[in-house]
């Protein structure tokens, strides 16, 4: 009651002073009141809820879009820390901060990759972020974007890929570290420099190469004992035990691997525990004992019942159960564990597509819907196999022959589209003013003449990128009216406002991939936006319509060509 009676006067206090654009003053005020509650803490939620509603009546964007963050860390529930991350980008980009709007996207990155499992969409929203740091001066928040893009594509399979993020941002780091630093900000590169580490000793694991794993390991020795790292100091007792059990010192492995469970108990490092688990599972079955083995094979189990995040650990996990038989599986089992491998290919199959054909085995999908159904029962019928393999091999010509028409058909598209973007390059370029065709017009030539001009530089600065452009609001702009634009496009650009427009912003992003090889490693959201399109499918139906190739399949046929 008391605290209630003090968070009162203090929000009775700061809506007294506050002003329409006010300082975040009020916003560290009322944060007194909650920030000593840890993160999904539902006690803080009544003091963000009136932080919130005081930034929005004094319309103070920094202060709600703080607020914002807040719920989003003590929000339990994650379909709530998704609905205050999409807040924070909003309020963001009415700042035009690019800064905050950097920092929105990342925060919404994370709720997608901690929270919801979603790499894909956690992958999108870091490289909408990455091109918003660009233009900040803030390197750390630069290169923790870097990092998480780097995480993302190492848990999808893209090591290599990864590995180039990381060495980037080790290098940041570890010049920070050689700076005379304020202490929050020595935390701050250290935990970068510790973290990055770990997950450059995750991709050359994962790329079997011991002796860089073994180097970077020695790299975290003078961090090891520092208490405020405990968390940091569990991942390396991890990779220590697993590089000992690839050299066979089992037992060793086995003590090191239980010290880092033990450092590992929180809720963000399910999935680490669960390689933990994995790798003492196997550490003791090297030892023949097979009950512990059993336990932390059932441990693995029970984290991916869970939280479903599929490592290529999880998957050995089950291969092991089913394939080993010193574990003695009674049926119920076998069916259980044959059910989550089944859905650990599923959703490898959806969301990892590279990261599963690399980790596919001798359980591949059909043999254990096979395998399922001799449990459940025990006849199979040969002539529905017949039929089912006919249809199959039929169907596969089909889809064969499809393919190849489709790839003539896609390589000579491409080609034409190079034909005529080099024509174009090659091509003396036209006045700045093109002629005015000698014919009746019901407007004057010096109108035309004008507009033209207002309209080529209007193509010159990119005008056309803007999400929000219309015929209205560009005539507007140009100082005319839309009939008289759209006289002009239709008689001098030869094509209707709407081709006019998305002609230009397919263009635009074209040249920027022929020119730019980056912009072919850009997802298709990404590029849609940056060439003035509000959906990707509206991008790619109209990329489609124009140069007879959807976006994916010219980054595609691109990307083999620069390579």
């Amino acid at each position: 009651m008391c605290r209630n009676i003090l968070l009162f006067f203090t929000v009775f206090f700061c809506c007294a002073v506050a002003t329409a654009q006010n300082s975040v003053e009020d916003y560290y005020t009322i944060r007194k009141e909650y920030s000593h509650w840890g993160e999904n803490d539902t006690n803080a939620l009544p003091a963000i809820a009136i932080s919130i509603r005081l930034a929005k009546k004094n319309q103070n964007l920094k202060h709600l879009f703080y607020a914002y963050e807040d719920a989003v860390l003590y929000s339990p529930d994650r379909e709530d820390k998704l609905k205050y991350a999409d807040s924070c980008v909003a309020t963001a980009k009415k700042t035009q901060d690019a800064s905050l709007i950097s920092t929105a996207l990342l925060g919404k990155g994370i709720v997608y990759y901690f929270n919801f499992r979603k790499f894909d969409k956690a992958l999108d929203q870091y490289l909408l972020a990455a091109p918003r740091a660009e233009k900040t001066n803030d390197d750390y928040l630069k290169y923790k974007i870097k990092y998480n893009i780097g995480v993302v594509k190492s848990y999808l399979g893209y090591y290599d890929e990864a590995l180039f993020y990381f060495r980037d941002c080790l290098y940041f780091f570890e010049n920070n570290l050689k700076l005379n630093q304020q202490p929050s900000l020595r935390f701050n590169n250290t935990r970068g420099y510790l973290n990055t580490i770990h997950q450059m000793i995750i991709c050359e694991r994962q790329l079997n190469h011991r002796e860089k794993v073994t180097r970077l390991l020695q790299l975290t020795n003078p961090y090891q004992n520092i208490p405020d790292f405990r968390q940091e100091k569990g991942y390396f007792l991890k990779e220590t035990g697993i590089s000992a059990f690839r050299k066979g010192a089992y037992q060793q492995a086995a003590d090191s691997l239980l010290a880092a469970e033990q450092l590992l108990q929180h809720r963000k490092e399910e999935s680490h525990l669960a390689v933990t688990y994995y790798y003492l599972a196997s550490a003791y079955l090297k030892m023949n004992n097979i009950s512990s083995s059993t336990l932390y094979l059932k441990k693995v189990d029970s984290l991916f019942s869970r939280n479903e995040a599929v490592l290529p650990e999880v998957r050995k996990a089950y291969e092991l159960l089913l394939k080993n038989k010193l574990f003695k599986l009674s049926p119920l089992e076998v069916s259980h564990y044959t059910d989550q491998l089944l859905k650990a290919d599923s959703i490898l199959q959806i969301d990892l597509p590279y990261l599963s054909s690399r980790i596919y085995r001798e359980y591949d999908t059909k043999s254990l819907m096979v395998e399922k159904e001799k449990l459940i029962q025990a006849k199979k019928i040969r002539s529905i196999i017949i039929i089912i393999t006919s249809i199959l091999i039929i169907g596969l010509s089909f889809f064969l022959y499809k393919t190849n028409q489709k790839r003539k058909h896609n390589l000579q598209s491409y080609h034409n589209l190079l034909h005529k973007f080099e024509k174009a390059t090659a091509n003396t370029p036209m006045a700045s003013v093109p002629a005015i065709p000698h014919r009746k017009s019901e407007y004057s030539p010096k109108i035309i003449r004008e507009l033209l001009q207002k309209l080529e530089e209007f193509e010159r600065m990119n005008g056309f990128t803007a999400q929000d452009i219309t015929l209205g609001s560009l005539s507007l702009q140009l100082h005319t009216n839309k009939t008289h634009l759209s006289y002009v496009i239709n008689e001098h650009k030869q094509m209707t406002w709407p081709n006019y427009l998305k002609t230009l912003r397919i263009n635009y992003i074209t040249n920027l991939m022929l020119s730019e090889p980056r912009y072919l490693n850009y997802n298709i959201g990404v590029l849609a936006e940056m060439s003035g399109f509000k959906t990707r499918q509206q991008f790619a139906k109209q990329f489609s319509e124009i140069h007879h190739l959807t976006p994916v399949e010219f980054i595609t046929l691109r990307t083999k060509k620069n390579n």
